[in-house]
């Protein structure tokens, strides 16, 4: 950076040196000092080491320089290349052979002249890390199957293997960068297992020690999750801490829908139905189709249960707005006998008739028995047909009637179903 050379010449002019000293002392200022010159160690996944090793280490041949913008900045040109350490570079087509020039006199840190050695040695411990790399993907894919067989302890020993590894190697690049960092997912994992086993504080413990800038978007979502259900299940936590936490998560991973469903099941606690349904709502509409239909599933419970909670109070119009918006989302039992009780808090009994008469299920038609048998006048066939279209809720109803010596309606019931069709055995 330019603004930091010529600071650095001040320094040097302040300092009363000559010019000669120019020559033989070499100054380099660094807006960040790396912990180590081992970018392929566990430190390789920190920020600040990069900045650091930008400015005091050169590649073979990198993006040309582009100026210098009104902040001292470098700038690059990202469609043009230019040799750094490499003077010169071709190719060979015939025998796939590239051949780089290197430049010569250029020395180290610690003295030593660079050559080619330096060179074939780079290449050749990247090809041993990446073999390390391998050993420790497959034990990483073997503690995540003993996780998903649900062998605790033999999944917690393998992730701690992958973990003692990364300590050393850096497990975010080469064949396992796929995977993201293999460090990051060991130590996600191991609090999942934790929280598993109700343990929330160690399970904390192994979300603090993962770098947030290091996520990857997958491990990201990973870690919005757990973080979330460490807090919630904190035995010391703050229950505004816990919705500001959840609330950070949910607007910068909607699309989460495990993280939608704990920030509305944690809404609910608080009383917050209507908070918790706009939740959910977003979480379907940002998630992916194949997410979406438990989401609605869920969603349709909420509204049920907000219907069932205005109905007890009286609200009969929230009720009925609810209950609809839980059957548009998913078609459920619950849902429609939930129905039917709005009609008849109504007082509109013919409707709720309707309902239970087309659901059939055993528990409609012992509410539809129930409905009619405690009718002031008595029903006559024309007006049982009206009320209860389906013949098996009728034959289901003439049952009713016989088993509790209620013969006279018993006979009017088969009489609908009589001349309502073609009669079966049952009915006959």
């Amino acid at each position: 950076m330019k603004w930091l050379q010529r600071f650095a010449l001040s320094l040097l002019a302040a300092a009363g040196l000559s010019g000669a000293a120019y020559a033989e002392d070499l100054l380099i200022l660094t807006e960040e000092v790396p912990v180590s010159l081992n970018y392929d160690g566990a430190t390789g996944s920190v920020d600040t080491n990069w900045v650091g090793w930008d400015n005091i280490l050169d590649p073979l041949v990198y993006h040309a320089k582009a100026g210098v913008n009104e902040d001292g900045v470098q700038l690059l040109d990202f469609n043009k290349f230019e040799g750094r350490l490499a003077e010169s570079w071709s190719f060979d087509e015939a025998t796939l052979t590239w051949t780089f020039n290197l430049r010569k006199d250029v020395k180290g840190c610690d003295g030593a002249t660079f050559n080619a050695d330096d060179v074939v040695y780079t290449f050749a411990r990247e090809r041993v890390l990446n073999v390390l790399r391998r050993h420790a993907l497959s034990m990483h894919l073997q503690a995540t199957e003993a996780l998903l067989r649900g062998e605790h302890d033999r999944a917690r020993k393998g992730f701690a293997r992958v973990l003692r590894w990364g300590r050393w190697i850096d497990l975010s690049k080469g064949p396992v960068s796929a995977y993201g960092s293999l460090s990051i997912d060991a130590r996600l994992k191991t609090a999942r297992i934790r929280l598993s086993e109700d343990d929330v504080r160690r399970a904390r413990a192994e979300l603090a020690r993962i770098p947030r800038a290091a996520l990857s978007k997958r491990l990201a979502f990973s870690y919005a999750e757990l973080n979330a259900r460490v807090f919630a299940g904190h035995p010391d936590h703050l229950p505004d801490s816990v919705l500001r936490v959840l609330d950070d998560s949910h607007k910068a991973w909607p699309q989460h829908v495990g993280i939608g469903e704990l920030y509305a099941d944690v809404l609910l606690q608080h009383g917050d139905g209507a908070r918790a349904a706009e939740v959910l709502t977003e979480t379907m509409r940002r998630t992916s189709k194949g997410q979406a239909p438990r989401v609605a599933e869920r969603l349709a419970r909420l509204h049920a249960d907000l219907a069932r909670t205005a109905l007890h109070s009286g609200d009969l119009a929230l009720a009925g707005k609810n209950v609809d918006r839980a059957l548009r989302l998913f078609e459920s039992e619950e849902a429609r006998l939930l129905k039917a009780d709005v009609h008849l808090a109504k007082g509109n009994a013919d409707a709720a008739l309707a309902v239970l008469s087309d659901l059939a299920t055993p528990a409609a038609k012992e509410r539809l028995a129930a409905l009619l048998r405690h009718e002031a006048a008595p029903l006559t066939p024309r007006v049982l047909l009206s009320r209860v279209p389906r013949r098996d809720s009728l034959v289901v109803l003439a049952e009713w009637y016989l088993e509790n010596g209620e013969i006279r309606r018993a006979a009017r019931a088969l009489e609908v179903c009589l001349r309502s069709g073609p009669p079966s055995p049952r009915v006959l």
